[in-house]
């Protein structure tokens, strides 16, 4: 079965689950009453309680109240309470949260507390900000490229996502030719809102606001066969990218040589690394794609947010920025990028920040359609057309402008691609060699000595000294 890389609805737990309970447990009840801006009760919010035993799960209604029957313990017991809205607002996860009997009052912040004005306000994310992405000037669009996502499905309903037409959903059978537009998961709509984003003066702006997206939908309840059909999809349309935000409980002879097929025919595939804080998920460990953890960056999200468990102490490093605790930690890891309370699209028109190595991989998706589209190698180069070299080609720029920022080269791959650091010319050494700080990548023996067209960057500020 396919599963998302990553997960909307809960975090990390600080407690195991309990799986054991007495006898004759007796059921407690408990009622959470979920409020917002100006006191405004939040329907459809999701709680969550942990009283020792089974946790239990429930979804706020119209006043904004949630009631809950757990085993295993009393009210007075619940260890931990996770609150989580549909959209606009921060979670909220609080430890030992001393419930009452009663109906117990919780007021989640709103976003536009930490982006005053938002969503009637633009916000370029930290995100695109950390690798120098700036749709917000009209420069760089992706206009010209086609993308592929193979997600969860795609609400276009959404007013920055009505642009995105074209998608298939493969767990129907064919029976409804719209059903891809129904996203239960949320996933595909945020990670779709990362990359493809329409600019307006409102809400986000996707990466590469021009590019063509193409949505395939493959969970929930997805199958390896769901995922080959969906590649072959991809190859049939002849897309430029596909960003692949789904992994499987195990290795697929067949799909890797189908992802080895759309190499050859010129497709890149980024994936998400996985969320499992050790080996990555399937497919990120193939030599054929190009797999992406996720960073994170303090001082973006609230201390009581489920986002803070995503910190490594130990692994901070400049900026602020440090490696997710639930990234995948391996040598295949390529790169990586923003993964950490990045604020997107989600169903019904609304927002909201998620984690996960999906959003990196939405991340560089972005960055990479930018190069095929406007890069003069890809424009109008030796590499416009598709082929497994130009593939190779595109992977070694995202690799070469990538800037270290954590001290942990198997959590982080080569670091965090920036823009405004992709090469125009044959300019570094074979191999990795540190340079003014920073992470550099050999070019291939290929490269054009120099290039015309690209343009001149702003200043480029240089990783933290140490890092490797």
């Amino acid at each position: 079965m396919l599963a998302c890389s990553d997960y909307l609805s809960l975090p990390a737990r600080i407690v195991p689950i309990g799986t054991l309970l007495p006898l004759r447990s007796v059921p407690a009840e408990v009622s959470i009453r979920v409020i917002g801006e100006r006191d405004q009760p939040l329907a459809s919010a999701t709680v969550v309680i942990d009283g020792g035993g089974l946790p239990a799960q429930a979804l706020t209604d119209e006043t904004g109240t949630a009631r809950l029957t757990f085993f295993g313990g009393t009210v007075e017991a619940v260890q931990t309470l996770f609150i989580r809205a549909a959209a606009n607002h921060w979670d909220r996860l609080i430890s030992s949260p001393r419930l009452s009997s009663g109906t117990n009052t919780v007021k989640l912040r709103p976003l536009s507390e930490t982006y005053p004005g938002f969503p009637a306000a633009r916000l370029h994310g930290w995100g695109q900000r950390l690798m120098g992405v700036d749709p917000l000037g009209g420069r760089f669009t992706g206009s010209g490229v086609r993308i592929g996502i193979i997600d969860s499905g795609c609400d276009n309903s959404h007013p920055l996502l009505r642009h995105v037409t074209r998608g298939k959903d493969f767990t129907s059978g064919g029976a409804d030719s719209n059903s891809w537009t129904h996203d239960f998961a949320s996933h595909g709509t945020h990670c779709a809102g990362i990359i493809n984003a329409s600019s307006t003066e409102q809400g986000v702006v996707g990466c590469a606001p021009e590019a063509e997206l193409h949505v395939l939908k493959v969970i929930p309840e997805g199958r390896v066969s769901d995922l080959l059909a969906a590649l072959d999809e991809c190859i049939e349309r002849e897309l430029d990218l596909i960003n692949i935000s789904v992994v499987s409980d195990g290795f697929s002879e067949l799909v890797s040589q189908k992802l080895q097929e759309a190499r050859r025919k010129g497709i890149a595939c980024i994936v998400a690394a996985g969320n499992s804080g050790g080996p990555p998920a399937f497919p990120a460990m193939l030599p054929a794609v190009m797999a992406v953890a996720a960073v994170g960056r303090l001082g973006e999200f609230p201390a009581d947010s489920s986002h803070a468990l995503s910190v490594i102490p130990q692994l901070i490093g400049g900026d602020g920025v440090f490696a997710a605790s639930f990234s995948a930690v391996v040598p295949q890891v390529a790169v990586s990028a923003p993964g950490v309370s990045v604020v997107s699209t989600v169903p019904g028109g609304g927002y909201a920040p998620a984690d996960g190595t999906s959003v990196a991989a939405a991340h560089v998706t972005g960055l990479a359609a930018l190069v095929l589209a406007h890069h003069p190698l890809f424009r109008d180069g030796p590499f416009r057309g598709r082929s497994e070299q130009r593939v190779q080609a595109l992977f070694e720029l995202i690799r070469a402008c990538a800037v270290a920022r954590v001290p942990d080269p198997q959590r982080s791959g080569a670091g965090v691609p920036d823009l405004a650091r992709v090469p125009a010319g044959q300019s570094f050494t074979m191999g990795l060699a540190p340079a003014d700080g920073a992470e550099r990548v050999a070019m291939p023996g290929y490269w054009p000595v120099s290039v015309q067209g690209w343009p001149t960057w702003l200043p480029v500020m240089p990783a933290a000294p140490g890092f490797y």
